[in-house]
């Protein structure tokens, strides 16, 4: 189950957290050249209503540090309907692709 996940889904799990997506680890853009970029997310066995992700990359070109952090509290759990509150830090470089722009 651990290598169909990793395959379809990305990520690899260990317990509470999940590395991944694995196909982000490694990409090149023209802005930030080779990038380098490793992160996860939090499971249900870590908070049933709390959920966290996070990253940090690098730019070779660009030499910079990007990072990123998510938060999601589910306020509605007696309900079972998914609705949340989402909070995001984010320090990175977007250029037209990260954007949907051609």
């Amino acid at each position: 189950m651990d290598v169909a996940t990793l395959l379809f889904a990305g990520y690899k799990n260990f317990g509470p957290y999940e590395v991944g997506p694995v196909n982000t680890f490694y990409s090149f853009n023209p802005v930030e050249g080779f990038r380098l970029r490793a992160g996860g997310r939090t499971t249900p066995k870590f908070n049933k209503n709390l959920y966290f992700e996070n990253y940090v990359a690098y730019g070779f070109k660009d030499d910079k540090f990007k990072y990123g952090f998510t938060g999601k509290w589910m306020v509605d759990k007696k309900n079972r309907i998914i609705h949340y509150i989402k909070f995001l830090f984010n320090v990175n470089v977007f250029h037209p692709i990260d954007v949907g722009t051609f």
